[in-house]
């Protein structure tokens, strides 16, 4: 019913221990309806980044001239910006690379994953990672 473990946590969590299933499952529970922006924060902080979420509003005849156009689509988008993430630098292609590797990753899939998964139903995420 409740699903834990989701394929989201049992693709990042090392070892499912009994204790550690519990402890998912009060916070999936505690999570129902507060799939809010300080909710998503503190559940990053808990996987030791620092964020903060940031949604763009549509570009009006009394915007501000400086304002970025934006249309009224993306008032369902929230940009999750994650400040500081202990999970590491990005990786840049570099001489030593191979042919297929990309130019450059970043990111944390378990953090991405987690937020997708507890954001409200009618949002759609986008992350920034700032260095």
């Amino acid at each position: 019913m409740w699903g834990v473990p989701s394929d989201c946590i049992r693709a990042f969590v090392e070892s499912l221990t009994d204790e550690k299933l519990r402890q998912i499952l009060v916070k999936k529970i505690q999570g129902v309806g507060l799939s809010s922006r300080a909710f998503l924060v503190g559940l990053a902080a808990e996987m030791g980044a620092e964020a903060s979420i940031e949604e763009k509003r549509a570009f009006k005849c009394r915007s501000r001239v400086d304002q970025r156009l934006y249309s009224k689509e993306w008032r369902t988008h929230w940009f999750f910006v994650v400040l500081h993430d202990d999970s590491g630098k990005p990786v840049n292609f570099s001489c030593r690379s191979r042919v297929n590797e990309r130019l450059a990753t970043w990111g944390n899939s378990a953090l991405e994953c987690l937020i997708k998964e507890f954001c409200p139903a009618h949002t759609k995420v986008r992350f920034i990672y700032s260095e």
